[in-house]
């Protein structure tokens, strides 16, 4: 699978770190799938939903690779760090703070309106639901990483099914490397 447009967006999603039955492998396979897609397309721009787990992982290989990383927050930075665990906060926060550009959807008046992390208050889902409709938009292929193909009901599953409508390449990428 190639893809012939320049220059190539490539968003990441995937699950949760406590979804995997094994998340060290699952990590592994972000690494290497995200560096192989780093070497064949050095000067991509990549797309990330700053969430726990698939995408701060990619952010972490990213990082390090130092390739323009460009992340999209639903909630202002304080709020989102609040919904991961509070081992990974600090770590999680200087990922999104070295990322080369941070984008908030819809606004920050959701955050200003609703301080919390309710995810059942519309206006939150509506903010997380218009971050994963960024990402599957923007890009021009989109690494999945899931347990199942499609991603279930899932915020990943959402994005996947978003990607799909949009017309953008998707890369079942726990199964394929899909280069």
């Amino acid at each position: 699978m190639t893809v012939h447009q320049w220059p190539i967006i490539i968003g990441v999603t995937g699950h949760r770190k406590e979804k995997w039955p094994d998340p060290v492998a699952a990590r592994r396979r972000v690494r290497e799938v995200v560096a192989a897609w780093h070497r064949a397309h050095p000067g991509a721009l990549w797309l990330s939903g700053g969430a726990a787990g698939v995408d701060l992982w990619a952010l972490e290989v990213l990082t390090t690779l130092d390739t323009f990383r460009r992340v999209f927050l639903p909630l202002p930075v304080d709020n989102h760090l609040r919904a991961l665990p509070s081992q990974e906060r600090d770590h999680a926060n200087d990922l999104l703070w070295q990322a080369n550009h941070q984008e908030r959807f819809p606004n920050d008046l959701v955050a200003t309106v609703i301080p919390c992390n309710d995810f059942s208050i519309s206006p939150i889902k509506a903010a997380y639901a218009e971050r994963n409709n960024q990402i599957a938009r923007r890009s021009n292929v989109l690494l999945a990483f899931t347990m199942q193909p499609g991603g279930g009901q899932t915020g990943s599953g959402q994005t996947i099914r978003m990607a799909q409508r949009a017309g953008t390449m998707i890369v079942d990428a726990m199964r394929e490397v899909g280069l």
